[in-house]
């Protein structure tokens, strides 16, 4: 092992001695600062050994988007910072719009943005994303990943009665706060991506390009492609931020691409490109 890997799991086994003995929290300073939840198995451990979680699909997609002029990220799940932060601390993007619906991601979501500088700019929302304004949302709870709290649209033929519901927001709420091609649209959602484009019709107007976590398994329960991914026909195309070759594929392949992921249980990270809105 060379020294970069033995710090990732001496870092890493720190989170979990931390916990083992109790503490709620842990304070860490990489590139960003992070006061993370030990509760979580997923994220936080990641935060705490590297520093960054999920960060090079981001890189990866501004590389893509080179000629653009975008401004603003609008960071839908965006748990307790670990894309937004980085995306303003590093001059990435002006600005971030964050949205949160769980309470403990979202207070974790703003200490972290002050304890990085850039609270001033970050405007944060505590809702779930949904399909049509003020509609009632039903909340799942991610057990041990506090990342995979899921909001979905109530449905009274299966609702359970213990899950907790909460008023949700559509993103076509957003659409004075961005400029014409000036926004990312980032959305990590655990299957509710298609329920939040439903909502979108001005948003994606601006001609802004979406990236969105494509996990056919996820998606199926909210009506997969049929529900919201039909706003995004006019596209240009999609590039799969996960490939070694990244090029525009044809909205015409992603039916196919659902039934890989379908069958595979694999998911992707994709991409969407509006026709006009590159240079």
């Amino acid at each position: 092992m060379n020294g970069s890997t033995l710090k990732y799991f001496w870092r890493r086994e720190k989170f979990f001695r931390l916990r083992r003995k109790g503490e709620k929290f842990v304070l860490v300073r990489h590139e960003e600062t992070w006061l993370l939840p030990t509760s979580d198995s997923v994220i936080s451990p990641q935060l705490c050994a590297e520093g960054e979680f999920d960060l090079k699909k981001l890189v990866t997609a501004i590389q893509v988007l080179r000629g653009y002029r975008l401004t603003t990220i609008i960071d839908v799940g965006a748990h307790i910072g670990s894309i937004c932060v980085p995306a303003v601390s590093r001059g990435w993007f002006a600005r971030a719009i964050a949205i949160e619906p769980d309470p403990i991601n979202f207070s974790l979501l703003k200490a972290n943005l002050l304890l990085n500088g850039v609270g001033d700019r970050v405007s944060v929302i505590d809702a779930p994303v949904g399909g049509i304004d003020g509609a009632v949302l039903a909340r799942k709870d991610g057990g041990a990943n506090s990342g995979d709290h899921r909001f979905t649209p109530v449905d009274s033929s299966t609702f359970e009665e213990s899950r907790p519901t909460t008023k949700g927001i559509v993103l076509d709420s957003l659409y004075e706060s961005v400029e014409p091609r000036g926004a990312l649209l980032w959305m990590d959602i655990q299957g509710a991506e298609g329920v939040a484009l439903m909502g979108s019709r001005k948003l994606l107007s601006r001609e802004i390009p979406v990236v969105l976590e494509f996990d056919a398994k996820l998606l199926e329960p909210n009506g997969g492609l049929s529900v919201g991914f039909n706003l995004l026909t006019n596209y240009e195309g999609f590039v799969d931020l996960g490939s070694k070759s990244v090029g525009v594929l044809p909205m015409s392949e992603l039916e196919e691409l659902y039934a890989i992921s379908l069958e595979s249980g694999s998911s992707f990270d994709l991409l969407f490109l509006p026709i006009q809105s590159r240079d």
